[in-house]
Protein backbone atom coordinates (compact mmCIF):
# COMPACT_ATOMS: atom_id res chain seq x y z
CA UNK A 1 0.00 0.00 0.00
CA UNK A 2 2.61 2.29 0.65
CA UNK A 3 4.52 1.67 -2.51
CA UNK A 4 1.44 2.69 -4.25
CA UNK A 5 0.68 5.66 -2.65
CA UNK A 6 4.57 7.07 -3.16
CA UNK A 7 3.97 6.00 -6.81
CA UNK A 8 0.49 7.88 -6.76
CA UNK A 9 2.42 10.88 -6.03
CA UNK A 10 5.61 10.82 -7.99
CA UNK A 11 2.48 10.44 -11.00
CA UNK A 12 0.54 13.39 -10.01
CA UNK A 13 3.80 15.26 -9.50
CA UNK A 14 4.55 14.27 -13.08
CA UNK A 15 1.71 14.98 -14.43
CA UNK A 16 0.98 18.20 -13.09
CA UNK A 17 4.41 19.51 -13.97
CA UNK A 18 3.87 18.39 -17.73
CA UNK A 19 0.24 20.06 -17.09
CA UNK A 20 2.27 23.36 -15.48
CA UNK A 21 5.04 23.27 -18.45
CA UNK A 22 2.44 23.09 -21.02
CA UNK A 23 0.61 26.15 -20.16
CA UNK A 24 3.96 28.05 -19.61
CA UNK A 25 5.06 27.20 -23.14
CA UNK A 26 2.53 29.56 -24.50
CA UNK A 27 2.72 33.32 -22.79
CA UNK A 28 3.00 33.19 -19.40
CA UNK A 29 0.50 34.24 -17.09
CA UNK A 30 1.96 37.23 -15.79
CA UNK A 31 2.41 38.20 -19.42
CA UNK A 32 0.11 40.76 -21.45
CA UNK A 33 -0.84 44.07 -21.05
CA UNK A 34 -1.04 46.30 -18.32
CA UNK A 35 -2.70 50.14 -17.76
CA UNK A 36 -2.01 51.99 -14.19
CA UNK A 37 -4.75 53.16 -12.77
CA UNK A 38 -4.23 56.96 -11.09
CA UNK A 39 -6.81 56.37 -8.74
CA UNK A 40 -5.74 53.15 -7.49
CA UNK A 41 -1.98 54.04 -7.43
CA UNK A 42 -1.98 50.25 -8.91
CA UNK A 43 -1.34 48.37 -12.21
CA UNK A 44 -4.19 45.50 -13.55
CA UNK A 45 -4.30 43.68 -16.75
CA UNK A 46 -6.04 44.61 -19.63
CA UNK A 47 -7.00 41.55 -20.88
CA UNK A 48 -4.95 38.43 -21.68
CA UNK A 49 -5.39 37.88 -25.03
CA UNK A 50 -2.86 39.67 -27.18
CA UNK A 51 -4.83 41.53 -29.97
CA UNK A 52 -6.99 43.61 -27.01
CA UNK A 53 -2.99 44.55 -25.73
CA UNK A 54 -2.11 45.25 -29.51
CA UNK A 55 -5.03 47.24 -30.42
CA UNK A 56 -4.93 49.14 -26.63
CA UNK A 57 -0.95 49.63 -27.82
CA UNK A 58 -1.95 51.02 -31.07
CA UNK A 59 -4.13 53.94 -29.82
CA UNK A 60 -1.46 56.29 -29.72
CA UNK A 61 -3.75 59.19 -29.50
CA UNK A 62 -4.99 58.12 -25.93
CA UNK A 63 -1.67 55.54 -24.62
CA UNK A 64 1.68 55.32 -24.60
CA UNK A 65 2.93 51.72 -24.64
CA UNK A 66 6.10 50.65 -22.52
CA UNK A 67 7.18 46.96 -23.48
CA UNK A 68 9.30 44.90 -21.23
CA UNK A 69 11.86 41.43 -21.76
CA UNK A 70 9.42 39.16 -19.95
CA UNK A 71 6.28 39.65 -22.37
CA UNK A 72 4.35 42.71 -19.91
CA UNK A 73 3.38 45.98 -21.85
CA UNK A 74 2.89 48.45 -19.76
CA UNK A 75 -0.16 51.49 -21.44
CA UNK A 76 0.29 55.16 -19.65
CA UNK A 77 -2.02 57.65 -20.51
CA UNK A 78 -0.47 59.56 -23.60
CA UNK A 79 -0.35 63.13 -22.04
CA UNK A 80 2.46 61.52 -18.81
CA UNK A 81 5.28 63.70 -18.62
CA UNK A 82 8.46 61.99 -19.53
CA UNK A 83 9.86 61.82 -15.38
CA UNK A 84 6.62 60.29 -14.30
CA UNK A 85 6.20 57.51 -17.11
CA UNK A 86 10.15 56.78 -16.45
CA UNK A 87 9.31 56.84 -12.47
CA UNK A 88 6.15 54.49 -13.20
CA UNK A 89 8.18 52.53 -15.55
CA UNK A 90 10.81 51.58 -12.95
CA UNK A 91 7.92 50.83 -10.43
CA UNK A 92 6.02 48.39 -12.97
CA UNK A 93 9.23 46.90 -13.40
CA UNK A 94 10.42 46.61 -9.65
CA UNK A 95 6.78 44.98 -9.23
CA UNK A 96 7.38 42.10 -11.77
CA UNK A 97 7.94 39.21 -8.97
CA UNK A 98 4.39 40.14 -7.08
CA UNK A 99 2.52 39.55 -10.23
CA UNK A 100 4.56 36.08 -11.43
CA UNK A 101 3.97 34.77 -7.65
CA UNK A 102 0.21 36.07 -8.24
CA UNK A 103 -0.34 34.59 -11.15
CA UNK A 104 1.84 30.93 -10.33
CA UNK A 105 0.58 30.09 -6.78
CA UNK A 106 -2.39 28.36 -7.57
CA UNK A 107 -0.64 26.49 -10.12
CA UNK A 108 2.43 25.80 -7.66
CA UNK A 109 -0.12 24.66 -4.71
CA UNK A 110 -2.19 22.28 -7.57
CA UNK A 111 0.88 20.48 -7.61
CA UNK A 112 2.38 20.04 -4.28
CA UNK A 113 -0.78 19.74 -2.10
CA UNK A 114 -1.59 16.64 -3.13
CA UNK A 115 1.43 15.44 -4.02
CA UNK A 116 2.15 16.20 -0.19
CA UNK A 117 -0.96 14.44 1.51
CA UNK A 118 0.10 11.56 -0.52
CA UNK A 119 3.20 11.31 0.25
CA UNK A 120 1.88 11.86 4.10
CA UNK A 121 -0.07 9.28 4.14
CA UNK A 122 2.11 6.74 2.56
CA UNK A 123 4.55 7.57 5.68
CA UNK A 124 1.55 7.20 7.68
CA UNK A 125 0.43 3.80 6.88
CA UNK A 126 4.05 2.69 6.55
CA UNK A 127 4.78 -0.79 8.80
CA UNK A 128 6.41 -0.28 12.03
CA UNK A 129 9.27 -2.71 12.54
CA UNK A 130 8.71 -4.10 16.19
CA UNK A 131 12.28 -3.71 18.67
CA UNK A 132 12.59 -7.07 19.40
CA UNK A 133 13.98 -6.99 23.21
CA UNK A 134 16.86 -9.13 24.41
CA UNK A 135 16.40 -10.34 27.42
Amino acid sequence: MTRRLFFAALVWLAASAIVFAVQLRGAPPFAGTYLYYLVQDTFGPVSPDPAVGAALAGDTRRFTSVDHPDGTRLALPAGTVEATRTTLNDRFWAERWQRRRAALTVPALITVVPAALLLGLALLRRPRREVERRA
